[in-house]
């Protein structure tokens, strides 16, 4: 059973670092970073975001296998409610989404794209970090820290944005000796945030102390959830995964 004791229970293998409880009134999404897994190696990262007001309620940080990190991101997409949970596609990406899909974890972030062989769109799972997609996550983290919209509470991620530089080609990335897996999981988060809420988050004070406000976002959000359902249940039953038995 996933719960959220099991997650704090789990501390030690999670490396999770818990800010806030998930609330019920509010929406989630989860940025995802994925590397091989080795010791020496880049981290898998992961960072849960408050959708209406962009505050960081959770950071993950581990040396653990693809399969594994799957494992654990579909713990944090049920305890913060069903998150939204956009994995970068490129490599090892393929096979945490994979895993995901196993599971059955139907709010997957889906980008659209254009199928050169049957000349038409066509939805991908994951986000895929290109040389044309890379400069919009960097600028996204760069509007939502110059516009102090961003909730701050992780150090290391901070101080992984503040370390970034660009290199000979241009491209913003860490210095030699630094990692930049959280920051690039934020952007990820910003960026399927963006996607399907819009540009300006919506603060605390506003949404709690407007109740007509309050219910037009939960009923419209629970329409997204259902649309979500939906989808999930089509795609099964177009593309049946055998569902492999977790050990939680």
């Amino acid at each position: 059973m996933i719960s959220r004791s099991n997650v704090k229970g789990s501390a030690s293998a999670l490396q999770t670092r818990l800010y806030r409880e998930p609330l019920e009134s509010r929406p989630y999404v989860i940025g995802a970073d994925v590397a091989q897994g080795k010791e020496g190696g880049d981290f898998q990262a992961a960072q849960v975001l408050d959708c209406w007001t962009l505050e960081q309620v959770c950071v993950y940080q581990s040396k653990v296998e693809p399969h594994v990190f799957a494992r654990h991101l579909r713990l944090l997409g049920h305890l913060y409610k069903t998150a939204e949970i956009a994995v970068e596609s490129n490599t090892y990406g393929l096979s945490v989404i994979l895993e995901l899909r196993r599971a059955h974890y139907y709010r997957l972030y889906t980008r659209v794209d254009y199928d050169e062989i049957e000349r038409k769109p066509k939805n991908e799972y994951g986000w895929l970090t290109t040389s044309a997609s890379r400069p919009l996550l960097i600028n996204e983290i760069r509007r939502v820290t110059s516009r102090k919209l961003i909730r701050w509470r992780d150090r290391s991620t901070v101080l992984e944005c503040m370390q970034m530089r660009l290199d000979e080609k241009g491209r913003a990335e860490a210095p030699s000796g630094f990692h930049d897996d959280q920051a690039f999981a934020l952007g990820i988060a910003l960026m399927a945030r963006k996607e399907r809420w819009g540009e300006l988050p919506l603060r605390p004070v506003e949404a709690d102390t407007n109740p007509d406000l309050l219910r037009r976002m939960e009923l419209w959000e629970k329409i997204r959830e259902r649309t979500a359902e939906v989808q999930g249940e089509w795609r099964r039953s177009q593309n049946p995964v055998e569902v492999e038995a977790w050990s939680l």
